[in-house]
């Protein structure tokens, strides 16, 4: 089939089934994504194929190795991250960093008081994460004093209480994420 019927049989398809923007948008990056997951596949297998694992910050002691990861770069320690993003205006961690405050502002609890849903992250005892989501009515979760605590309920479910187990367990390591 020449060009022509290539487009013109595209055109035809598009017409008799009217796609929305937003289905033709989720199909262009769903091709997107397979061609990515394509290419990693393909060059993992590459890998294993050759009995290698990736480089460490993207030095690459063979010519070889350097073709099979396309120009990628694996970062395993903090000097490697750094060279590749350089710390900005907003800090290096979290001990200088100037948005990291030791409360919630203003904005902060706003977008608290609206969100229906939060998952709740604990490491327990023998530091295996666990995450538990707890979800209602927006404003379910409870900003306590001048924004330094939060009150989540828990709601009837299945009574496994993992996360609040690990909290109280000693542990004391909590991420939210509304």
């Amino acid at each position: 089939m020449d060009v022509f019927g290539v487009v013109a049989m595209s055109a035809a398809i598009v017409a008799a089934t009217r796609p929305t923007l937003r289905e033709i948008t989720f199909a262009a990056a769903g091709f997107l994504v397979a061609h990515v997951l394509r290419d990693r596949h393909l060059l993992a297998k590459a890998l294993r194929k050759r009995g290698r694992s990736a480089p460490i910050c993207g030095s690459c002691e063979e010519e070889d190795t350097q073709s099979v990861l396309r120009s990628e770069h694996v970062i395993s320690d903090l000097a490697a991250l750094r060279a590749t993003i350089p710390s900005g205006l907003s800090g290096t961690c979290v001990d200088d960093a100037p948005k990291v405050i030791d409360h919630l502002d203003e904005q902060m609890v706003g977008f608290v008081r609206r969100s229906p849903f939060v998952q709740l992250a604990t490491v327990d005892s023998a530091g295996q994460p666990f995450v538990s989501p707890k979800g209602d009515k927006p404003g379910f979760v409870e900003v306590v004093g001048e924004g330094v605590a939060l009150r989540i309920p828990d709601r009837p479910g299945n009574r496994l209480v993992f996360g609040l187990q690990n909290a109280l367990q000693g542990s004391r390591r909590v991420g939210l994420c509304f």
